[in-house]
């Protein structure tokens, strides 16, 4: 027997076919209003993009280590999305909000313009997936000025005067 109610005429097994082939035959606008919804989202609401963009780095760190993520990102994190905003913005500089997170306007990055959340012990330190998942966990995230992390930090020579056996522990 069928479930229905005064909404729907047709059962639910119908809905969802007819659904899926609603999705095929209009899968290109639909996919195209997705990516101009998640755009203009992210442009608007800098809570999304941020949690946006903790979702993509921490995915394309397993990536770039060569596994596959098989969980949940703030599974892995360790705490829900919500409270690693507090996390992150517990540590801010007086002039770090959540606006100014991420790629400058011009890309013109200065001190104290814009920041980046960044790994304390870099993903490179990474040896295994164990590690990629441990370095993923919310305890290593800091939020850093992008100037200094993607110029000054990126340039050091950190990795050489931190021992590997230290840098795990």
């Amino acid at each position: 027997t069928a479930s229905r109610n005064k909404k729907n005429t047709r059962c639910k097994a119908c809905r969802r076919i007819e659904k899926v082939a609603y999705y095929y035959e209009n899968k290109d606008s639909i996919m195209e209003y997705n990516v101009e919804y998640v755009r203009s989202r992210r442009d608007s609401d800098p809570i999304f993009r941020f949690t946006a963009n903790v979702r993509s780095r921490v995915g394309k760190a397993f990536n770039i280590a060569g596994y596959t993520k098989k969980s949940k990102t703030f599974d892995m994190i360790g705490i829900p999305h919500g409270e690693f905003i507090i996390h992150m913005t517990s540590q801010f500089k007086p002039w770090m909000t959540m606006e100014n997170h991420g790629n400058p306007l011009f890309k013109e990055f200065e001190f104290d313009l814009t920041w980046d959340g960044d790994h304390i012990i870099p993903m490179k330190a990474a040896r295994n997936e164990e590690d990629v998942i441990r370095l993923n966990h919310y305890t290593n995230f800091q939020p850093l000025c992008s100037r200094y992390n993607r110029t000054v930090k990126s340039d050091n020579l950190i990795m050489d005067m931190i021992s590997e056996e230290n840098m795990l522990r």
